[in-house]
């Protein structure tokens, strides 16, 4: 599989900042989660992006490597890696960026698609918070999408960051890649951010009628369904303790794909991404619970000795 996309160091903490709190260091990014997860799944993932030559850039880089992610990554000696911050408090995540100007908002057209071919994978993640980075990052994203189609199954995690950019500017630029994209991930909000209609069922046919193959509604704590034309499939989520509720869409993109690259039926690809985003909400940080195909086969529970 091939993706890109954005990843930042993330600082996070469980206290309000007024009274003085204690970070932790992590690596975020919606893309290199889903990377992390199919790599912890066995699968070859090639992830593309750029960062600074700061330490955040080095932090990126190491534990991306670490976790078996082949990197396709440029180090700007000028631009700064991406941040966050999570604030964590009530069971409520505060999420803060500094990514203006950063080294992955200078993604080009050259950069992605040269990766691209490059990787020569059979499935391309695309996700919608790229495009949002910057008028470079989006005319390279439009390009590489239009390329991955020639190529290779084209999975568009829709992903809308409503701090990044409205809906309207998000909708204009990704209802240019539906006709391109043969699964479509999303919750309601995000899927009838490409679609005119408004029910969900109506908005489904919608995207089939654009060429879409399938299409995946994520519901939270709800579960989530997969819809095929004449086929649907529904599956309540996986009991979880909640610790953190970050990374949990990526988590189910990465079992949707892994199962995709397994040959899996609809059905069970389902299981497969529910059970993905129970793992990733059981521990703190985007990807850090996220299991490996042994743990995943063997389920969550109980002592193990």
């Amino acid at each position: 599989m091939w993706t890109c996309g954005e990843a930042m160091g993330a600082l996070r903490t469980d206290g309000p900042l007024r009274l003085g709190t204690t970070w932790t260091t992590h690596v975020a990014g919606a893309e290199l989660n889903a990377s992390v997860g199919l790599a912890r799944l066995g699968h070859q993932v090639t992830w593309c992006s750029r960062v600074g030559d700061d330490d955040f850039g080095r932090l990126v880089v190491r534990e991306a490597r670490a976790e078996g992610v082949t990197l396709d990554v440029e180090v700007d000696p000028e631009r700064h890696t991406g941040g966050l911050r999570v604030v964590r408090q009530a069971g409520t995540s505060s999420v803060s960026y500094t990514r203006r100007g950063s080294a992955a908002s200078a993604l080009d057209a050259a950069t992605l698609t040269t990766s691209l071919e490059r990787a020569n994978a059979d499935i391309a993640l695309v996700c919608g918070i790229t495009p949002a980075l910057s008028p470079t990052c989006r005319d390279g994203w439009l390009a590489v999408v239009a390329a991955a189609a020639e190529r290779a199954t084209v999975v568009l995690d829709v992903n809308h960051r409503p701090t990044l950019w409205s809906s309207d500017d998000a909708a204009a630029t990704l209802r240019q890649v539906v006709g391109r994209a043969d699964v479509v991930v999303g919750d309601l909000d995000e899927l009838r951010l490409l679609s005119d209609a408004s029910s969900e069922d109506d908005v489904v046919a919608d995207l089939m009628s654009q060429g879409v193959d399938l299409v995946a509604i994520k519901r939270g704590v709800n579960g989530a369904s997969l819809v095929r034309a004449g086929q649907r499939h529904d599956l309540l989520a996986e009991p979880a303790v909640e610790v953190d509720p970050i990374g949990a869409g990526d988590a189910f993109t990465a079992g949707l794909v892994s199962a995709m690259l397994d040959g899996l039926d609809d059905g069970a690809a389902l299981a497969r991404a529910v059970a993905m985003g129970a793992w990733a909400v059981s521990t703190s940080g985007d990807w850090e619970g996220l299991p490996t195909r042994a743990q995943l086969l063997t389920g969550r529970g109980g002592v193990r000795r």
